[in-house]
């Protein structure tokens, strides 16, 4: 039956511990303050760790008997062991474990090593910026075309950066001085004045019937103020071309002129390309866009290009 002592104090018998027997349950339902029971320890099955937990927190040993917490770390973090291999912490990913070490990015960054284990960003550059490497050559960097490739920022007629001409009209001429063979097909290549200064490709194929042997001639010229004047061009693969004909076909010899130039303009100028012809002698004519085995002039092209160097 149950039965109920009323004391003030219990005490052992000897010293300062009062045992429970084995097999016997001793429990308390009152009266009892949590700050007054004592620490359980790793070796009883606790934590040894007073005050409580805040949530995320992570146990971790630091020894064979005693634990400690790593408060929880912040968003995207990962879980890995310190310099010292000693205890946990929480870092960004590291490169050495295929992360980059950066918690965030902007659109258009690039990432770049600055060391075997380390990852920098660079921001992205502005517009028509190319990608080069810094004076000291250390790292990359954004900065103003120097050059070599298309210039994107030029707008011609056919709404890009290269124009292309090709044109079938015949022309025929005796004349043994120079006449101007794209007039009714070539204005200006552009819709306005270069925005900077620029170098243009140039470049034609000129497809020709000459009657028996003659001297014949073409040049191509440049104009910076959109076809109202023109300079002959003298430079790399332009200026003066000269075909001898030998009269292979019904005394007509079908050849190709071909040239290019790279041509520097400046800005606010606009330019306009055009290709003169003329033959040293007047007894036989040279027809451009011609075909003689047909006696027409339709399949058969001369063509002109422009392209805007960056």
């Amino acid at each position: 039956m149950a039965s109920t002592i009323k004391v003030d104090n219990i005490e052992g018998s000897t010293g300062s511990t009062i045992t429970v027997p084995t097999g016997q349950t001793l429990t308390l339902t009152d009266g009892l303050a949590v700050a007054s029971l004592p620490t359980v320890t790793v070796a009883k099955g606790g934590t040894g760790i007073p005050g409580g937990f805040t949530a995320g927190d992570v146990l971790y040993a630091t020894g064979a008997t005693t634990l400690a917490k790593l408060p929880k770390g912040t968003a995207e973090q990962i879980l890995s062991m310190n310099s010292g291999a000693t205890a946990p912490e929480w870092t960004s990913v590291d490169v050495s474990v295929g992360g980059t070490g950066l918690a965030s990015f902007t659109a258009g960054d690039i990432l770049y090593a600055t060391g075997a284990t380390t990852l920098a960003k660079l921001a992205k550059g502005s517009a028509a910026e190319v990608m080069t490497m810094n004076a000291g050559a250390t790292a990359p960097e954004w900065a103003a075309s120097a050059g070599g490739g298309l210039d994107a920022t030029s707008t011609f007629a056919n709404g890009g950066n290269v124009f292309y001409n090709r044109w079938n009209t015949q022309q025929t001429t005796s004349s043994t001085t120079y006449v101007d063979i794209t007039a009714s097909v070539w204005t200006s290549i552009g819709t306005g004045a270069l925005s900077a200064n620029k170098k243009i490709w140039f470049q034609y194929k000129v497809q020709g019937v000459f009657e028996a042997t003659g001297d014949y001639y073409l040049k191509s010229y440049k104009s910076i103020d959109n076809g109202s004047n023109y300079t002959e061009i003298s430079t790399n693969g332009g200026g003066e071309q000269h075909y001898e004909s030998h009269g292979v076909h019904d005394n007509w010899d079908t050849y190709s002129f071909i040239g290019w130039d790279i041509i520097p303009f400046s800005s606010g100028e606009t330019p306009a390309f055009k290709l003169m012809m003329k033959r040293a002698s007047s007894s036989n004519p040279f027809r451009v866009n011609y075909d003689e085995d047909n006696d027409t002039n339709t399949g058969i092209y001369s063509i002109m290009s422009a392209i805007v160097m960056a």
